[in-house]
């Protein structure tokens, strides 16, 4: 019986809630603990909050505003958020689980005209044979030309247009 009354008289003499408003600071001696480092007080509620959203691997650095870079390849510029054709078919590739296409200049010297192999992982029944019909003014645009038509028998319902530039 002294227990129950130990308890109950434990239980009226409950300490006053903290009366201030600085959520750093207590002058009046009546904040509880703090449950854990990052947990904020509310001063409305008179206790302690969570901890709040913590952003993992956020950096200020990271976004750039306002900057837009151009890349120049074999003539063509190449804007931000775009993508080559050759990289659009890597991927494609990668997806499908082949292997990355074969690219062959088929043409003369000093010309350029390519052929793309897209080979087929299991079967070289099954491998895409792409040739590009005229020689191009360059290197890099003859690799990209022969890529595209290769993205359009590959992915030929696809809008491409606003990826490429």
């Amino acid at each position: 019986s002294k227990k129950n009354s130990s308890s109950s008289s434990s239980s009226s003499t409950k300490a006053p809630p903290c009366t201030c408003d600085d959520p750093y600071k207590c002058d009046c001696g009546n904040r509880p603990v703090r449950p854990s480092r990052g947990h904020k007080w509310d001063p409305i509620k008179k206790e302690w909050g969570g901890k709040g959203h913590k952003q993992k691997g956020a950096t200020i650095a990271g976004a750039v505003v306002g900057k837009k870079e151009v890349k120049n390849v074999g003539g063509v510029e190449v804007k931000e958020g775009e993508v080559l054709p050759t990289k659009i078919l890597g991927d494609w590739c990668r997806k499908q689980k082949r292997r990355p296409g074969k690219f062959k200049n088929v043409a003369d010297k000093g010309s350029f005209r390519y052929r793309l192999i897209l080979q087929d992982a299991k079967n070289q029944a099954r491998d895409m044979v792409f040739v590009s019909s005229r020689n191009a003014k360059n290197d890099e645009v003859g690799m990209e030309e022969v890529a595209i038509l290769g993205l359009l028998h590959v992915e030929g319902e696809r809008n491409l247009g606003l990826k490429m530039p």
